[in-house]
């Protein structure tokens, strides 16, 4: 057997740990500013290593999270469409209003990589490798 993982998976793999590693700085700033924050998002740190150690838990919790995009990212696109505009924070930083265009042309990519996750997440080639 093969001991490469494919690139798509690799991927993957680093996007769950990115996304993990933002929450984490999103839950730091908030404390440093006396907040308590709660960021399930952290858990892409561990999604990720999992995914990368072949662990079969791992990629069932992945594709929790992914399906869970796929669900809600078009609910947030009808929220924007009906909004004048959406408010985002990046960690450390004060909110800020992002227009509806602007908040669309992120939706979409982000939908786009969500169904792409699936995708590789499903596909026999990689159930396979999570297979003991």
């Amino acid at each position: 057997m093969n001991d490469r993982l494919p690139p798509a998976l690799v991927i993957i793999s680093v996007l769950f740990i990115l996304g993990g590693f933002f929450a984490a700085v999103d839950i730091l700033a908030a404390a440093a500013r006396g907040n308590l924050k709660i960021n399930f998002g952290m858990l892409g740190i561990v999604i990720g290593i999992g995914l990368l150690l072949r662990r079969p838990e791992w990629r069932i919790c992945a594709l929790v999270f992914t399906w869970l995009g796929i669900i809600l990212t078009p609910i947030l696109f009808l929220l924007v469409m009906t909004s004048t505009g959406i408010n985002f924070t990046v960690p450390g930083q004060p909110a800020r209003t992002a227009s509806k265009l602007a908040a669309i042309l992120m939706l979409l990519p982000a939908f786009a990589l969500l169904v792409w996750q699936c995708w590789v997440l499903t596909r026999s080639s990689t159930r396979e490798l999570f297979q003991s």
